[in-house]
């Protein structure tokens, strides 16, 4: 579908939807401690609903979590949608199964990044081949030594994490270079901390952009998280941060229901909008909060005008959804202001006061992030808002819309 902005947000209060990253994890630590995750986060987002439906179909029908999965008697087939944190997190706790399982996506998800998680796998028992967009993986899993750089996608070592403690043998992982993303990994480990999992972590202080660390993971764990429900998960930060950014551009809101004490990365946002005040050119570090450049972008490009903001750090934006470094990039210039991209930076350049007029439809590329982006974008603008597959934004955020409309925006929306 796509949609048409005529009118920005006016102001009001909204309420933070649930977080999908701390949602994504205890959901796989409740089907691990055999809670029952049928009716759970029904309706939350597509990405958690591929999660679950995930877990379910690893657990049988109407499973409670009842058998562990390296008992399986069936090999099913996981339906990941669009979902790069469900594969990538479920694919190695499929390695923990004897029979063969096969892992479907759609959209760009199966041509997203994965070798390096595939040849460890590989490399410590298990067997995996592809035909097309499917991913078919045997188990055989074994504990050892697994070894990753730095600069893949941070849901590799979260991932393993998952699958690690529950082998008869120790393990441990070993991230070479200063690992990007690193608060997500953090909120891996204190959901694991819940559920009763222990991951030492060794080497230098990951301040300090150290050369390796080491996540030391015990064999023969048991998960044991005592209760999982929707009131479980705290306010989202990620898409919180494009009401902060609104309320940034002048328009007064207040979003609800977030935790300043979070573990979140995304929660830098409060402290990079404060940076955006600051005079003259700026650089923006999205290394560790990339889902954070579609909305600080926003900000830069109502700095004062002629400042100019340097998003720096930003090369795994190209992974994602879209090819985000291209894709913000298109979107600030469709909505009438000036950025340019580099093979790893985005460079803005503030409007200031001044409106800016928008001089084509707005290609979210099917990324929710851009969705979010160009209707919040429509603050800066003069003139209405075009947004292509606007229903994009189900990944992250289903009601964003409707919240769009609760706090005096006005939005058309048509089938294409």
């Amino acid at each position: 579908m796509n949609s048409i902005i005529t009118r920005p947000p006016t102001g009001g209060a909204v309420k933070a939807i649930p977080s999908k990253s701390v949602a994504h994890r205890l959901l796989i630590c409740a089907f691990l401690s055999r809670l029952d995750i049928g009716g759970v986060c029904e309706g939350l987002s597509d990405d958690i609903s591929a999660t679950r439906d995930c877990l379910l179909a690893l657990g049988g029908a109407g499973s409670h979590g009842d058998c562990p999965p390296y008992r399986l008697a069936a090999g099913p087939v996981l339906d990941c949608r669009e979902s790069g944190s469900t594969l990538r997190f479920l694919l190695p706790l499929c390695g923990t199964v004897e029979k063969e399982i096969c892992l479907k996506g759609s959209g760009r998800l199966m041509k997203r990044p994965l070798s390096e998680l595939e040849e460890q796998l590989v490399s410590h028992g298990c067997a995996i081949s592809r035909d097309e967009d499917l991913i078919r993986i045997r188990g055989g899993l074994r504990g050892g030594e697994y070894t990753l750089p730095g600069n893949v996608s941070s849901q590799y070592v979260s991932g393993l994490m998952f699958a690690l403690p529950l082998l008869e043998e120790d393990s441990t992982i070993k991230i070479e270079g200063g690992l990007q993303s690193k608060p997500y990994v953090d909120l891996t480990i204190h959901s694991l901390k819940k559920s009763g999992i222990v991951v030492e972590e060794a080497g230098a202080d990951p301040a300090q952009r150290p050369r390796e660390t080491v996540y030391r993971i015990p064999g023969g764990q048991k998960y044991a998280l005592p209760s999982f429900a929707e009131d479980d998960i705290e306010g989202d930060w990620s898409n919180g941060a494009f009401w902060l950014v609104a309320k940034a551009l002048g328009v007064d809101v207040t979003c609800e229901g977030l935790n300043e004490g979070s573990i979140q990365g995304d929660r830098k946002i409060v402290e990079m909008i404060e940076k955006c005040k600051a005079e003259g050119e700026i650089r923006i570090d999205v290394g560790q909060t990339p889902d954070l450049a579609p909305a600080i972008a926003l900000a830069a490009v109502g700095r004062k005008n002629g400042d100019v903001t340097k998003i720096v750090n930003a090369g795994r934006l190209r992974m994602k959804e879209s090819d985000r470094i291209e894709s913000v990039t298109a979107a600030i210039e469709g909505l009438g202001g000036l950025a340019k991209a580099t093979e790893d930076e985005i460079h803005i350049i503030g409007t200031g006061n001044e409106k800016i007029k928008p001089v084509r439809p707005i290609d979210s590329f099917n990324d929710h992030r851009i969705v979010t982006m160009a209707a919040i974008g429509a603050i800066l603008c003069d003139g209405p808002v075009e947004i292509k597959d606007s229903q994009a934004v189900r990944k992250s955020y289903p009601g964003f819309f409707d919240d769009y409309a609760g706090l005096g925006g006005e939005v058309i929306t048509w089938k294409k």
